[in-house]
């Protein structure tokens, strides 16, 4: 079903999918049984017997947005990256303002990782189009501002995030993180504490405060976060 390496751009990987035909909408309930039956066993972490019916039912019925999701997540969920994009990428191609947030979601971070940074933010930007309410995706545009050093864009997003989703303690952590670039140490303590109130077990919030407590020279506090990380470290090995 796959040949050669995925890359960013779109065109002809799809025609690897034999019978795939994004206009062939009419299905009957069949189809159903091959999502059902790889969720099974999918659920029982049987992946290759999941794939083996997800790719049956796409060569059966194609133009199903919902059916290449699934595939790319079982191959994402074996580690089989490289696979996982293609059926990603058909997926946004049929239906790009469906429910495709995984999709979105893994070729965001999938480009951003292997540094094809304006691929990556081609799809921040599909997903904020599609997606206007998801915190997620205004996130990741915070961070492909912060990574091209675009600071102040990075900020306004990440605070977008926190509009759609105030207890999203990952946003309050990388504000702190662009603040200490400019040595704004009292407003970066102020996010991180913002984010300690909506996640108090969140090891990068209490590192980072244990960071910034010791530059203010309070080493009681800092030594009190230090013992906090230890506490959720250990607990995280008997979870």
């Amino acid at each position: 079903m796959f040949y050669g390496q995925n890359d960013e751009n779109d065109a002809d990987d799809f025609e690897l999918y034999a019978g795939a035909n994004d206009g062939d909408r009419d299905f009957d309930d069949r189809e159903q049984l091959y999502w059902d039956l790889a969720n099974v066993y999918k659920d029982s972490k049987q992946f290759d017997k999941a794939i083996e019916c997800l790719l049956v039912g796409i060569k059966r019925f194609p133009g199903n947005a919902i059916s290449y999701t699934s595939l790319g997540k079982c191959y994402s969920e074996i580690g089989e990256n490289e696979l996982a994009v293609v059926p990603f990428k058909k997926a946004i191609s049929i239906e790009p303002e469906g429910q495709n947030w995984s999709a979105y979601d893994f070729l965001i971070q999938y480009y951003g990782s292997d540094k094809k940074m304006k691929v990556s933010e081609k799809y921040i930007k599909d997903a904020i189009k599609y997606n206007p309410d998801s915190h997620n995706f205004y996130f990741f545009m915070g961070v492909y501002c912060a990574l091209t050093k675009n600071y102040d864009e990075a900020i306004n997003y990440y605070l977008i995030s926190l509009v759609f989703k105030p207890d999203f303690a990952p946003a309050y952590n990388n504000l702190c993180a662009v603040c200490i670039k400019f040595n704004q140490i009292d407003e970066g303590l102020e996010y991180l504490l913002n984010g300690l109130k909506v996640n108090p077990d969140m090891i990068e919030i209490h590192s980072n405060l244990k960071k910034l407590y010791l530059l203010k020279g309070y080493q009681e506090k800092a030594n009190h976060h230090e013992d906090k990380i230890q506490e959720l470290q250990i607990a995280g090995l008997f979870s």
